[in-house]
């Protein structure tokens, strides 16, 4: 099975990638399989992306509860459904304008969700300052989404941004799988957190930034456009 060329697409982005194209792309391969299996159920891929937001859920459970290590494992799982979600539609020929949607609209909710079980516990434990670079973390994720759906919905196309939702999953689910160790405690965690904190936020500034630079573009080939005419 070859890699959808949109998923290739997302990997190769302009401007700099925080994780390696190339380690995506042997994501992608490995849960292959996955993808095989869930079609051959003939599955809805709205269940599939129902499916992944309860995983995420238990997650976000396990990290209340401070099980940072199954916490990031069920956050795995759950993004592993999210990627298959769409990519199954298309091969079943299932696709729609609600799936995307919903779709959507599940990411933003589960993401929303993690944080708050990990905000839980940071709070649980007095972290105070994490707990801030968590909402901060919140705001920026929430804007990175929301900044290039208004911009797709002006007609413009973006593929930039250092901290995108793969990566913001990717960052949280690893370093609370390696950092739930002795003397390490939940050091990986709060650095990852910070680092999506920060970058989110620039993410989505430089969306806006993208934005405006082609939005001024366009108002030039008008302005001589008109010019010639």
């Amino acid at each position: 099975m070859q890699i959808p060329e949109e998923y290739k697409k997302k990997f190769h982005r302009d401007g700099f990638n925080l994780i390696p194209p190339k380690f995506m792309e042997g994501f992608i391969r490995v849960i292959m399989p996955v993808a095989d299996f869930f079609k051959s159920l003939n599955m809805n891929p709205n269940t599939l992306t129902t499916f992944g937001t309860i995983l995420t859920i238990v997650g976000s459970i396990f990290y209340a509860l401070s099980y940072l290590r199954l916490g990031g494992l069920f956050i795995i799982f759950g993004a592993i459904c999210d990627t298959l979600d769409g990519w199954i539609a298309r091969d079943i020929g299932k696709k729609s304008k609600f799936g995307a949607l919903y779709d959507s609209v599940m990411d933003r909710y589960s993401e929303i969700i993690m944080y708050f079980g990990i905000a839980v516990h940071f709070v649980r434990t007095d972290s105070y300052w994490t707990s801030v670079a968590i909402f901060a973390a919140v705001g920026g994720s929430v804007m990175v989404s929301y900044v290039k759906a208004k911009a797709e919905g002006l007609g413009f196309e973006i593929n930039v941004g250092m901290m995108q939702r793969p990566e913001r999953i990717t960052y949280i689910a690893v370093a609370s799988i390696i950092g739930d160790l002795p003397y390490i405690d939940e050091l990986f965690l709060m650095i990852a957190i910070w680092i999506i904190a920060v970058l989110a936020n620039v993410t989505a500034m430089q969306r806006l930034v993208y934005v405006y630079k082609l939005a001024k573009v366009g108002s030039r080939t008008k302005t001589k456009r008109k010019a010639k005419k």
